[in-house]
């Protein structure tokens, strides 16, 4: 079908499946970044979505009709946010900021579909989905597959250019058809390829650079003089994985998440690819038949529409890769595969043995309707089941519990040394070295004992949260007994015990002291978050008063903070965004060579120059 004008592509079957695919597209690349931002429990949110993503894309591949497929695409992706919303709220380990920091950019995905009349240029994103997957191959991988699948030169030629045995250029190529063909990517992306391509540049790195989207101008440049030096003088082999051809470099900024305020993405960015769509006029560009047929990469043919489906699927690769270098393939099969098993909890066990274990990443069936569903990680005893509730003892992981209201009946689960008590919820409680976290999806529960005194504080689904919950009580936190005068700000770490009070928190629970510092007065916190600091102790509430001191200060004391910070957590938490800003204040050379180190350290990043 010739389609000449907007008004015709409105009313086209394909031209639907182009925009809604696109649009899948922008989501997904949207929601990844969402979800890198937490790195603890991205790869679990991902996976649980590609899963989905992956069984309906392929069903949309393999439909008949034009029409039907655009429907089922247009009406998956309109309820894709709230789907990821849930899988977000459900699989992620409950900490406050990252639920927040999730919930920002799922509003902004929600309303996404409702774009659709502004993207007018699939093409675009086309070219971004290539440059997004190959930025996650290997060097010489992805470069050997752009020279042969995108600038159409033979498998004889590559070998050539880049110093390599032609049975290393084919082993390769192998590799990368094997990876993208598991995911039926191949052969859209070559043609993808072959469109974004074409261009006047007078060098393979030109056009290399065109796909990409570029690096800034200074860095183009000083890249492709070095490669084309290589390629005049023939002086040894290409570090493609070097600091010419690292993949930090060539991802481009617009799926970059800003240093320390991921949620800071805008929309607009993500749409300045730097590629356009060819002129119609032109010739349709492509490749030299003998020459595909040489390297083996032809890429097939199909409707548009129905290839973005296909396309689409690509971003699974993407995502994966730069979550977990597990194989997506057995992933896939893994879950599809998976079924829950009913735990008989009333097994025997032997006296001196205790309560029995609950299994875990199971399920039990409780009294009177109820039921508790262990974590994979998860140590939790079933210490009573009767008609009057149950008791669980928690030690380790997390147990969700949707308990069903029965006259006379409690639930309790017991996490050190807090209680958190239900008659009708449905809620998880994970385990800490302090203060449990306490999630609360229906209904209300009751947390007590430890710092929250016998009587406890109560957390319903409104707040969602117990931190939540105390960051905004007007309940005293922490007890008044342990309140005290603030702590002197310029104490330092050897300097007298103060008499404040987050030392008697510090010195009771890690969780202890986040909960109070949340709940501490602005004028206050500098000096709370300094101490904290200053007590020195290795763990993940010291890094966050790190991070959120870095807020307060005097700039010129931003990078003390920062350099204290990278020499006692040196694989802490906020690393990664801590170390590019870093590499961000160096100029020249300088900063070449730390975003050389900071790429070899973290080299799936989404962070760079």
């Amino acid at each position: 079908m010739e389609r000449s004008g907007q008004t015709e592509r409105s009313h086209s079957p394909e031209s639907v499946i182009d925009l809604a695919g696109a649009e899948l597209v922008q989501s997904v690349f949207r929601t990844t970044n969402a979800l890198l931002a937490s790195p603890s429990d991205a790869e679990e949110v991902a996976l649980d979505a590609l899963v989905k993503l992956h069984k309906k894309l392929t069903e949309l591949a393999s439909g008949n009709a034009a029409e039907a497929a655009s429907e089922v695409l247009t009406a998956w992706l309109q309820g894709l946010p709230a789907w990821l919303d849930q899988v977000a709220v459900s699989k992620s380990k409950g900490r406050a900021p990252k639920r927040k920091r999730h919930s920002r950019k799922l509003d902004e995905l929600a309303h996404l579909h409702e774009q659709a009349s502004d993207r007018s240029n699939p093409k675009q994103v086309a070219a971004m989905l290539v440059k997004e997957l190959l930025t996650y191959l290997p060097g010489r991988h992805r470069f050997v597959y752009v020279l042969v699948a995108g600038l159409g030169h033979t498998q004889a030629r590559v070998a050539e250019l880049l110093h390599l045995e032609l049975a290393q250029v084919t082993r390769t190529l192998t590799v990368v058809e094997t990876k993208l063909g598991e995911f039926g990517a191949h052969a859209p992306v070559a043609k993808a390829m072959a469109a974004g391509l074409a261009g006047d540049g007078g060098s393979p790195l030109h056009d290399y650079m065109q796909v990409f989207g570029g690096p800034d101008a200074a860095t183009e440049a000083r890249i492709r003089r070095r490669f084309e030096s290589h390629l005049r003088e023939g002086a040894g082999h290409l570090d493609l994985s070097g600091d010419s051809f690292h993949a930090g470099q060539f991802s481009g900024s617009h799926f970059r998440l800003e240093a320390i305020r991921p949620e800071t993405l805008g929309r607009s960015a993500e749409l300045e690819s730097g590629i356009h769509e060819p002129d119609p006029t032109s010739p349709e560009p492509g490749l030299a038949q003998p020459e595909l047929d040489a390297s083996g990469l032809a890429p097939g043919r199909g409707r548009q529409g129905l290839a973005w489906g296909i396309a689409a699927i690509a971003c699974v690769a993407v995502v994966v890769l730069a979550v977990s270098q597990l194989r997506m393939s057995e992933r896939l099969a893994a879950l599809d595969e998976k079924t829950h098993e009913l735990v008989e909890v009333g097994a025997a066990q032997p006296a001196d043995e205790g309560p029995p274990l609950l299994e875990p990443g199971s399920f039990a069936e409780l009294e009177h309707g109820s039921r508790v569903e262990p974590s994979k990680d998860a140590v939790a005893k079933l210490v009573r089941s009767d008609s009057k509730g149950a008791e669980i003892a928690l030690s380790a992981g997390s147990v969700s519990l949707h308990v069903k209201r029965y006259d006379g009946a409690t639930w309790v689960v017991h996490a050190g040394r807090y209680n958190i008590v239900a008659t009708a919820a449905r809620f998880r409680v994970s385990f800490t070295d302090a203060v449990p976290e306490v999630e609360v999806f229906q209904g209300k529960v009751r947390v007590s004992g430890g710092l929250l005194g016998p009587e406890g504080v109560e957390v319903s689904s409104a707040v969602h949260t117990l931190a939540a919950m105390m960051a905004t009580s007007e309940q005293a936190l922490p007890p008044p007994e342990m309140l005290g005068a603030p702590v002197d700000p310029v104490a330092g770490a050897d300097a007298a015990e103060p008499t404040g009070y987050v030392d008697p928190l510090a010195h009771d629970e890690m969780f202890g002291r986040a909960l109070a510092l949340r709940g501490t007065k602005p004028d206050e916190a500098e000096a709370l978050f300094r101490r904290l600091v200053d007590l020195g102790r290795d763990d993940w509430v010291t890094e966050r008063a790190f991070e959120q001191l870095r807020t307060m200060v005097a700039p010129d004391q931003r990078e003390a903070l920062r350099q204290a910070y990278a020499e006692r957590f040196t694989d802490g938490m906020f690393a990664e965004p801590f170390a590019a800003l870093g590499c961000q204040a160096l100029e020249d050379d300088a900063a070449d060579s730390c975003w050389t180190d900071f790429a070899e350290k973290f080299p799936n990043s989404l962070y760079g120059p």
